[in-house]
């Protein structure tokens, strides 16, 4: 997790506006960005990241993405960061073997990692 937070700066939250946006949405995004009421012990940049990975460049889901942060942040970053885990968590009643799990988190921090860095795209294969 450590990793991330090196990685989660404003002059990355520009860059990825850059990448997943149009210039004529530009300025409604920065808007949208900026609009988030942060409260938690969550950095702003790090719901930014979340908010912009979710949206995946679509205006419409940031502003979805916003609504989730302002309702609570952890929601946002669990869409962003958790992906896996979550799509593929057991049924309930039933429990992640410790092999299964520690695959999962894994997978994640790999493909967060990679879309920090841009070093893949913002899907999975599951």
């Amino acid at each position: 997790m450590s990793d991330y937070f090196q990685l989660q700066t404003a002059e990355l939250v520009e860059k990825k506006v850059k990448q997943l946006f149009a210039p004529k949405d530009w300025p409604e995004v920065w808007a949208i960005l900026k609009s988030v009421q942060n409260s938690s012990a969550m950095s702003t940049t790090r719901i930014e990241l979340a908010m912009l990975k979710v949206s995946n460049g679509s205006l419409e889901k940031l502003r979805g993405a916003l609504k989730l942060a302002e309702r609570d942040p952890r929601d946002i970053i669990v869409g962003a960061e958790y992906l896996y885990q979550m799509k593929c968590r057991p049924k309930k009643n039933q429990k992640w073997s410790e092999e299964a799990h520690r695959q999962a988190v894994e997978k994640d921090r790999q493909q967060y990692l990679n879309w920090l860095r841009d070093e893949s795209s913002n899907e999975y294969s599951i």
